[in-house]
């Protein structure tokens, strides 16, 4: 360790005028920057974080109301939930398919089926029906939820919000009923709107803060008291625009855990300063005799800072090292070279530390502060992530000293990449989700418009999904989509991205295509390799799928039209059965009825 005062730099015989005020100042303003530099890093460290967890809570939200709608269209676009759930009623039907089963896998607490006149004509909460005297009570934007979804064309286009349900904040998500095949199922015009609901109830608040770790989740609603301190909040509000309430929760503080350990350290340190002026004082007004004592009061705070878990490090204008603690030494010094440090160039040379080497330089000849994170190897191997401040000191209009603070972030980094991963990527099947495919969909149509380069967008539904999953159960069903995923790996470049946007729902973007046959023959491959027998439970299981391709820039360089017509094209290969894949044409816009490519 390099330390900040040695009892042979103050022989008795000198000055206390020259020598005592200066030592004082300086002092005072070294702790003064530590201590400013280590409370500002504490502060912002806990405001980004705080930052980040609302984005990351929005994220969730938005993401939970896409899941919904697609679930509400899934549903809803299905001819026997016409026939047993909208005409019949068949209760056995409805118990097995929406009722108890909806409940059970994705937490839905209400389900509504209106009919065209909006009247609702099956009404189930937790499962359960309710009778004409139980009617749910459902407020902040419901008819405006069912217009919206009216308003979809042929294939539903299920729409989601958020509402007020019996009193409490709900996702809600809305699809017309719309037959699998044209004319299979009759429908009375405005058609009928199936609308399913997940209530904020302290049971899904449990749930939403143990997936997500997001610690002591509540609601608050405008009669409820706010019990958590500095909580991180997001409004929540009904498709009218009503306020329905906050979602309150206590985000994580990795500036208060760092706090957590430095702060006896600190508060010693700052005692110490105090107790030394005073000291020093004392020593000026009686007597050289005190002189020692300020030497072990120095000392003693040289033993504070050295104690401290945050790297400390101290250089003046000429580049020596005047202090560095052991935890510098411990982060930057290789493990077999014991020779003392007198340079900072020497425990920080620039070629491997460039960043670090080139902010001190800046803070002591421009007098520039720094703070960043970089990537360090330490000398036993092990990759760490530091946060590091640089801060120079001045001396009237010259800068005499910097200080750099450095801490190991590795955990608290590692922590925040693997929510970035859940909040970006399907649980099961660990493909790109909706929200991330959607980014990278937007930046292939930006390099398409400025290099001209190809892209292909291959939409992918699997042919009888539901009745696999009715019959060998939704473990099979997770095994099977699991499966899929990894054949549509083995089909497609690295550079290609394949994303799961539904429940068997797949999307693949193929990047820098050369032309239509090579996205034929790739479609091809994915399909005939999707046929072939998944075996599930020790029985071979067979399953095809139907695709949907749209070319870019061909058929469009907006994200919404180019799904949009990828989607047609999907729907051209269901409609005659499946196991097909078909190319956009622009007649599917105007008439659906084309023919498509069996494998």
């Amino acid at each position: 360790m390099v330390r900040l005062i040695s009892k042979s730099d103050f022989p008795i015989e000198r000055s206390i005028r020259q020598i005592i005020l200066p030592l004082v100042i300086l002092i005072t303003a070294v702790a003064a920057s530590i201590l400013a530099i280590v409370y500002y890093s504490i502060e912002k460290a806990d405001v980004e974080a705080k930052l980040s967890s609302e984005k990351h809570v929005s994220d969730i939200l938005r993401d939970k109301r896409n899941q919904l709608a697609t679930l509400a269209k899934d549903y809803g676009y299905w001819d026997d939930t016409i026939r047993n759930a909208f005409y019949t009623q068949d209760s056995d039907w409805i118990y097995r398919n929406l009722g108890r089963y909806l409940t059970d896998t994705f937490y839905i607490s209400e389900l509504l089926i209106v009919d065209e006149q909006n009247q609702p004509v099956l009404s189930l909460q937790d499962g359960e029906p309710l009778g004409q005297q139980n009617r749910l009570d459902i407020e902040g934007g419901l008819s405006e939820l069912v217009e919206l979804a009216r308003q979809s064309g042929p294939i539903p286009v299920p729409v989601s919000t958020m509402l007020l349900v019996d009193g409490l904040p709900a996702l809600v998500g809305a699809s017309v009923l719309a037959a699998e095949q044209p004319g299979s199922v009759e429908l009375p015009t405005p058609r009928p709107v199936l609308i399913l609901a997940k209530r904020f109830d302290q049971l899904r608040l449990s749930q939403l803060s143990e997936s997500f770790g997001l610690a002591e989740l509540q609601l608050k609603q405008q009669e409820s008291a706010q019990v958590l301190e500095n909580p991180a909040s997001i409004e929540i509000h009904a498709l009218d625009q009503r306020l329905l309430g906050n979602l309150i929760w206590q985000p994580s503080q990795p500036g208060a855990l760092v706090l957590g350990f430095i702060k006896t350290p600190l508060i010693i340190t700052l005692a110490l300063i105090a107790l030394l002026s005073i000291l020093i004082f004392s020593v000026f007004l009686q007597s050289t005799r005190r002189l020692a004592d300020t030497h072990k009061m120095m000392s003693r705070l040289s033993s504070a800072i050295e104690q401290t878990n945050s790297a400390v490090l101290i250089g003046n204008r000429s580049g020596t090292l005047e202090y560095a603690n052991s935890e510098f030494f411990k982060l930057f010094q290789p493990a077999a070279d014991n020779t003392p440090v007198s340079k900072i160039s020497a425990l920080l040379p620039a070629e491997k530390f460039p960043r670090l080497y080139r902010a001190l330089m800046s803070a002591l000849n421009e007098q520039a502060s720094w703070a960043g994170e970089f990537e360090h190897l330490t000398a036993q191997g092990t990759a760490r992530w530091i946060h590091a401040t640089i801060t120079p000191i001045k001396e009237g209009e010259r800068c005499s000293h910097v200080v750099c603070v450095a801490t190991d972030i590795s955990e608290m980094k590692q922590a925040f990449d693997e929510m970035a991963h859940l909040a970006s990527h399907d649980a099961l099947t660990g493909l790109v989700n909706r929200r991330l495919f959607s980014e990278l969909l937007e930046q292939a149509m930006h390099l398409s418009k400025r290099d001209g380069s190809h892209y292909a967008l291959l939409y992918l539904d699997l042919d009888r999904f539901k009745q696999i999953n009715d019959t060998w159960g939704h473990t099979a069903g997770d095994q099977l989509l699991t499966t899929v995923a990894t054949r549509l790996k083995e089909n497609v470049r690295e550079s290609d991205v394949i994303a799961r946007i539904g429940g068997d729902e797949f999307v693949v973007l193929l990047h820098n295509i050369d032309n239509r046959s090579h996205v034929e023959q790739t479609t091809i491959g994915i399909l005939r390799h999707l046929t072939q027998p998944i075996e599930i439970g020790g029985h071979p299981v067979n399953i095809s799928a139907s695709a949907g391709i749209a070319l870019i820039p061909k058929d469009g360089l907006d994200p919404h039209v180019i799904t949009k017509r990828a989607d047609l094209a999907l729907y051209q290969s269901k409609r005659h059965g499946g196991n097909a894949y078909h190319f956009f044409r622009e007649d599917m816009e105007q008439n659906p009825l084309t023919d498509d490519y069996q494998i």
